[in-house]
């Protein structure tokens, strides 16, 4: 097959027209011919990644190529500038028919939504390991009302969320791109590009193979819309699982002065609470709350020896406050 940089050249001198299959060698005894999007990609070094990137840095030596003509011929200069004005009613600079409305940094966000994308799926899945693994619960999680799970599908989520939202805000710069391409002076170009009468042969071929390459450019545009939107439903879908799984797991907690019965009324000040000689604590029923742990966790030895400094704690304990939940730590 051709040299690269040599294809390149023959393309915008108009030597080779992009209208007509090249030929292809697939062996010294054997050939075919392959229109220019499949002839790019007998490339090895020209893959699905890069494609829409070599096809704009292609369009871009289409444009300084017409800036050449307009600006080194002064014949075919004065012909464009009356073609564009009488045939055309056309008052913008010639060279505004080349600006295809891509702006700085466009491919590096497709990388990045890319990554995004990956780095939702590394998240839901590690939070799916989490929730199928989850077997033991911390007990100052039970005394705080909530759960591991609870905290982390938290952050998960708030993630999903900017994750979302950045890749949306690419897909809103891919629409205005196909509603800038819609808008473009595709009718002028065709009428430079067989206009032969006026313009030299290569010429028209010139604007004929830009004509070529920037409608397969636009048709990858589209395919990455596609590709993008296609991530935007499959985030959105990650996310109200996890939400799922959220919503319908119950939160192991439990309230102590609900196990073990509020012998304080409102009357009680510390003092006298603390002085009684009857120990609201001493008749803890360890079996009943094991029995509801380990509904959850199942049985577990470090359960067990956690739930012992526990029940050491609360025959400790020294005071307690009006009117709140207790809270009890290692």
């Amino acid at each position: 097959m051709k040299d690269f940089n040599e294809l390149i050249t023959e393309i915008l001198e108009g030597k080779t027209s992009l209208q007509d299959p090249i030929d292809f060698n697939i062996s010294d005894r054997k050939s075919e011919r392959l229109p220019i999007e499949e002839y790019f990609h007998q490339y090895k070094n020209i893959n699905n990644d890069n494609y829409l990137n070599t096809l704009y840095t292609i369009l871009n030596l289409f444009r300084r190529k017409f800036h050449s003509l307009y600006n080194e011929n002064e014949d075919l200069k004065n012909f464009i500038n009356n073609h564009l004005k009488i045939d055309w009613n056309y008052k913008k600079d010639f060279l505004s028919l080349f600006d295809i409305g891509i702006q700085d940094g466009f491919f590096e966000n497709i990388e990045e939504c890319n990554n995004d994308y990956h780095k939702s799926l590394e998240l839901h899945d590690n939070f799916i390991k989490f929730d199928n693994h989850q077997k033991k619960i911390p007990i100052d999680s039970f005394l705080r009302n909530e759960s591991p799970m609870e905290r982390k599908i938290s952050g998960i989520l708030s993630l999903f969320d900017d994750i979302y939202r950045n890749i949306k805000i690419f897909s809103n710069d891919l629409e205005d791109y196909i509603r800038h391409f819609k808008k473009l002076e595709l009718s002028i170009l065709i009428d430079f590009s067989y206009n032969c009468n006026n313009i030299p042969q290569n010429i028209n071929k010139i604007f004929l193979n830009y004509i070529i390459l920037l409608n397969i450019f636009h048709k990858e545009i589209i395919k990455l819309d596609n590709h993008i939107n296609g991530l935007l439903k499959k985030i959105e879908n990650n996310s109200n699982h996890l939400k799922s799984l959220n919503n319908n797991k119950d939160i192991a907690t439990f309230n102590i002065s609900d196990i073990f019965g509020n012998t304080n009324d409102d009357n009680t000040n510390d003092d006298n609470y603390v002085n009684n000689t009857e120990d609201p604590y001493v008749n803890i029923d360890n079996d009943k709350i094991l029995s509801i742990i380990n509904k959850i966790n199942g049985d577990d030895d470090d359960l067990q020896y956690m739930f012992n400094d526990l029940s050491r704690d609360i025959k400790d304990l020294k005071g307690i406050q009006h009117q709140h939940q207790h809270q009890f730590y290692e």
